[in-house]
């Protein structure tokens, strides 16, 4: 696919799912779920080098040691892109985080990757490292809890904490870092710059677009340093989703509508509308959802 805006192109490719694996050590701990706990808190920041692909996060996974606890733990997991190289103990923060996935956790007897498909991809850019957070909320401890594999990063890249009275707030570093399993699919954005003229703020096509697998990319641009707000709209003008209503820098971007709504139900088939709104334009693209 190809856009031209003013004298700047951009070419935008989709390529075939790739998984990423980062650490190989066997070495079996309780993160990051310690169902030895009613709650759990785990942090961990996995590095640009260790990634080294830009793409939409569709997948995430931790390879299961061993444990014959048949309970699954219920989790919130979170994502973001993130300069930090280290975590200090202290408290956590959802600043910066986006929520990708909420459920339960595969936790089988056997030894292997456990894996979610997440119900909000999430966009990597390969610039920064990647932070992810993981809530393991309420469940009643299980004496013989499962337990993952870790690898040994020698720097502060994990913190964690676990209670049976509350949800951890206040994490304390470790070297220790859970194994993780990546599903990405290649995002990329090749610009050309002609004449070196500033990009439009713009709204373009979704795609693919009918829908027929779940998920579709909304592409736009913004001029300026601005607010933006992405939401979508049903055929009578009901707004059902917001997917974004913040400060953005200048520049593409590309974010994906799983066709949820705000409420994170699966919506009908039928006829949609996504609109993009900044202080000084609007614009709308029609989107069909086929399933």
């Amino acid at each position: 696919m190809k856009y031209l805006i003013g004298c700047w192109v951009f070419l935008i490719a989709w390529a075939q799912p790739i998984e990423v694996i980062i650490g190989t050590d066997s070495t079996p701990w309780q993160q990051p779920f310690a169902l030895l706990y009613n709650f759990n808190t785990y942090e961990a920041i996995y590095r640009q080098s260790e990634i080294d692909i830009a793409g939409l996060v569709t997948h995430l996974g931790f390879y299961k040691s061993h444990g014959n606890t048949a309970i699954d733990p219920d989790v919130i997991i979170y994502m973001k892109q993130t300069t930090d190289t280290t975590l200090l103990s202290g408290p956590y923060s959802l600043n910066g985080y986006t929520q990708v996935y909420q459920g339960t956790f595969p936790n089988y007897n056997n030894a292997c990757w456990m894996n979610v498909e997440l119900s909000q991809p999430f966009y990597y850019d390969n610039n920064s490292n990647l932070a992810i957070l993981i809530l393991k909320t309420y469940q009643q401890w299980h004496s013989s809890p499962g337990y993952w594999r870790y690898s040994n990063t020698a720097r502060y890249l994990t913190r964690y904490a676990s209670s049976d009275n509350s949800q951890p707030i206040y994490l304390n570093q470790t070297y220790s870092r859970c194994n993780l399993r990546l599903v990405i699919t290649p995002v990329g954005i090749e610009e050309t710059n002609l004449n070196k003229m500033p990009v439009l703020t713009m709204l373009y096509p979704p795609k693919p677009n009918p829908i027929i697998n779940g998920i579709t990319h909304i592409l736009f641009s913004n001029a300026e340093l601005t607010k933006v707000t992405v939401k979508i709209y049903d055929a009578e003008g009901k707004q059902i989703r917001t997917l974004v209503d913040e400060v953005m820098p200048a520049g593409m971007k590309d974010i994906v509508w799983n066709c949820r709504d705000d409420n994170n139900e699966k919506v009908a088939k039928g006829m949609y509308f996504v609109m993009l709104t900044t202080p000084d334009q609007r614009f709308t693209q029609k989107i069909t959802l086929l399933r």
